[in-house]
Parts: structure tokens; C-alpha cells; sequence
């Protein structure tokens, strides 16, 4: 099939950081998937603001085949290819903040930039997958027969969406209502589609990894060298999720344990609440290609998320990767993390918590033996039989 897919995040800053989150994993596998002939990733258009604020570029990285007012369209794969736009909208990004997101990708411009592409790579008939909530518009006037929406988490819970709330409840209708196939990544998300908008057959496919990525050797990386041992890492983006308060505690309980933290801020107020003790450091975000070198350094690995209404039917893609690092594992419960596999242990208050990770320091490493389904190449392709309905959705369920 010829495929269409928009990704939550543009192939612009896959390309800067790497192929770390769940639709960059499956859009890569795609690509690579014999079932799909032609790939075009479809990115959000960007302006001048959004550019100098984040330094960066309207263009993907790419050999260029085609560049008009229509768009720029750039080949990254033996059948794979990126369509960028420049947003020559100047206000909007400013006074609407990522409620422009919606306008963007609903754009006139933009459909007439994929159709005309679509022209250009011979891809007349295509199906079409969406990653992302604020490209509702675009997905609901793509001609395909076959629409697939992936609805990863829910946006709905995110504290930090409160003021776009009702856009996006109007894209979730409007997927509801376009889409011929729905998945998401946990079955809480699965009960809230079908409750909350009528969507019950949404198929359930939860997150993966490349194990080999995390089984090899690699060295000390230069950051973690004279960072005393042992170590206890974290690889995660601050947000709203992490449970801070515990954190702090079980931090001030073992002050002769390191705590590492890699990842992105997005919340820079969660950040600011974190104890900046003496034996906790915070390394920056990493390149994914440079990330498997600081999580199979670790000693163990924690996953400290918050509990209640502030989880949001999430799978997380880092207890996969810590899984396949054999390391011992010490998380709060829900977020997709479970004590199925050897080495992991679920625990809720501070004491319990600081205790755990103890327990985990003095076990070590875990020789796993991983199941095929855990990987991105089954999960594509469980996307791929969810886009066409080939198969049932109780089979394509993996827990």
C-alpha cells in the first residue's frame, strides 16, 4: 500500500533528536515494511516565530525532489519522503500558542500541498495514519478510503491543555467520526474512546523497543564518569507526571545513592520543585542514538510517576528500554508498567519506594529473555493489520 502518516512530532526534530517516541519507532518500521510501497510523512507547517524560538528549520534533512510554493518535498528513505510547509502566519503562533497547531495543519495550503505530492510520487490510491490530535482538519479531508488514527495518550488529561480543551474535544469527534480504525497504546485509553466518544473497537497496541540498541557494550559516557557509584538513573521528560514529592523523599533517604536524570524539561516549574541535592544530577537531554549508552550504565532504574487523576492511560516507552537493558527496575504503578517480568519492583509510598531501590541496587543486572512481540517491527506490524482490518482485534491485543 502507499501510505500517508502524520507524526506527532515532525520529522524535523525526529532528525535533531532522534527516533525516541512511539510514532517515530512506527514510522520508521513503516517505512521499512514490505507491505508499504510509498511513504510520505506529512509535517506541520512552521513559521518565522516558531523557527527563531526554536532554532531550528522549516526544511527536513533530505535529498530534494521537488520545492515550489506548494511545499518542499525531500526523500529520506530508499520509499520514504517528507512534505515540510513554510506557516506564513505570523500572529497566530504568538496569540494562540499550540491552539495554532489546529489552524496549521487545517491549512488550505497544506491539503493542496499533499495532494499535489501525492501527484508528484504517483501515489493515487494511499491510506492515511495520524499520530497526532491537532491534525484533525487535515485527516478529515484526505481522500482515502482507509484512515487509521492512533491515539496514543489522552490529551484531554494533560494539565497543560486546559486551555485548548475544547479544540480538542472537537478533533476527537471529528477522528471519531472520520476514521475508519482506531489503536492506542493502554486499555484504560481503549475504555475512554469508547465510553466517551462511541469508539469501541479501538485496537490496543502498546509501546516497544528495539532491544538490540540497549544490549550492547558501550562506554562510560563522559558526563557519568565522576558521578560516584552507585547510580540510579532516570530517562524521562519532565512533565505534569513525575511525582516530585517522592522523588525528593527517597532522594534525602539515600544520600549515598546517585540519581541521574536525562531527558527533556517540558515542565519547567515540575523541574524547579525537584531538591537539587548533593547527589542529584541532572545531565540534559540526549541524542537517541547517544541515550542506550547512559541507561545500560546505570545500576538501576527508576520510573517515579505520579498516581490518581493525574495518569493518563499512558504505556511507557522507557520500562521497555530499561527492560532490554536488563536492569533492575523500581517504578510506581499504571503508566503500562508491570511486575510480570523478573527484576521490577512496583511501589507507592516514599519508604516502600527508597526501600525498592535498595533492593534493586543490591540485586543487579537481569539476563531477560525478551518476547518477539515486545519489539517495534511486530508492533508495526500489528499497526499495519489494524490499518486494514486484517485481522481481529483480540489478536492484536500484547499485554
Amino acid at each position: 500500500m502507499n501510505l500517508i502518516a502524520i507524526p506527532a512530532n515532525d520529522w524535523r526534530k525526529v532528525q535533531r533528536e532522534g527516533e525516541r517516541t512511539r510514532d517515530a519507532h512506527l514510522i520508521r518500521e513503516l517505512s521499512e515494511s514490505a507491505q508499504v510501497e510509498s511513504l510520505l510523512i506529512v509535517n506541520r507547517p512552521i513559521g518565522l516565530a516558531e523557527m527563531a524560538y526554536r532554532r531550528t528549520w522549516w526544511k527536513s534533512q533530505g535529498t530534494v525532489i521537488h520545492s515550489n510554493g506548494r511545499g518542499h518535498l525531500v526523500q529520506i528513505g530508499p520509499k520514504s519522503f517528507v512534505l515540510d510547509l513554510l506557516d506564513r502566519s505570523i500572529l497566530g503562533p504568538i496569540f494562540n500558542g499550540k491552539g495554532h497547531f489546529f489552524d496549521s495543519y487545517g491549512s488550505f495550503a497544506l491539503k493542496e500541498a499533499v495532494d499535489w505530492n501525492r501527484i508528484v510520487l504517483g501515489m493515487n490510491d494511499c491510506a492515511c495514519v495520524s499520530f497526532t490530535i491537532y491534525a484533525a482538519a487535515l485527516f478529515s479531508q484526505m481522500e482515502c478510503e482507509v484512515k487509521h488514527f492512533d491515539a496514543w495518550d489522552n490529551f484531554l488529561r494533560f494539565p497543560t491543555n486546559n486551555n485548548i480543551l475544547p479544540r480538542l474535544k472537537e478533533a476527537y469527534t471529528t477522528y471519531s467520526r472520520t476514521a475508519t480504525s482506531w489503536s492506542t497504546n493502554s486499555e484504560e485509553n481503549r475504555a475512554y474512546y469508547d465510553v466517551m466518544l462511541g469508539v469501541p473497537d479501538a485496537t490496543v497496541i502498546r509501546n516497544g523497543v528495539r532491544p538490540e540498541a540497549f544490549k550492547q557494550l558501550y562506554s562510560m559516557p563522559a558526563d557519568l564518569l565522576d558521578i560516584p557509584r552507585p547510580i540510579v538513573g532516570m530517562g524521562l521528560k519532565v512533565t505534569h507526571l513525575l511525582d516530585v514529592e517522592l522523588l525528593n523523599r527517597v532522594m534525602w533517604a539515600n544520600p549515598r545513592t546517585s540519581f541521574v536524570l536525562v531527558g527533556q524539561i517540558i515542565d519547567r516549574a515540575v523541574f524547579s520543585r525537584i531538591r537539587k541535592l548533593s547527589n542529584f544530577h541532572y545531565l540534559g537531554d540526549k541524542h537517541y542514538k547517544d541515550y542506550p549508552a547512559y541507561v545500560t550504565n546505570f545500576d538501576a532504574c527508576l520510573i517515579p510517576y505520579c498516581l490518581g487523576k493525574q495518569q493518563h492511560g499512558g504505556d511507557a516507552i522507557k520500562f521497555y528500554e530499561y527492560l532490554a537493558a536488563n536492569k533492575p527496575i523500581v517504578a510506581t504503578p499504571g503508566n503500562g508498567v508491570t511486575d510480570d517480568y523478573e527484576g521490577v519492583w512496583l511501589r507507592t509510598s516514599p519508604s516502600l519506594f527508597g526501600e525498592a531501590v535498595l533492593a534493586a541496587l543490591e540485586h543487579g543486572p537481569i539476563a531477560r529473555k525478551l518476547p518477539e512481540n515486545i519489539n517495534w517491527t511486530y508492533k508495526a506490524q500489528q499497526l499495519l493489520d489494524a490499518i486494514t482490518s486484517g485481522c481481529r482485534k483480540e489478536d492484536l491485543y500484547v499485554v
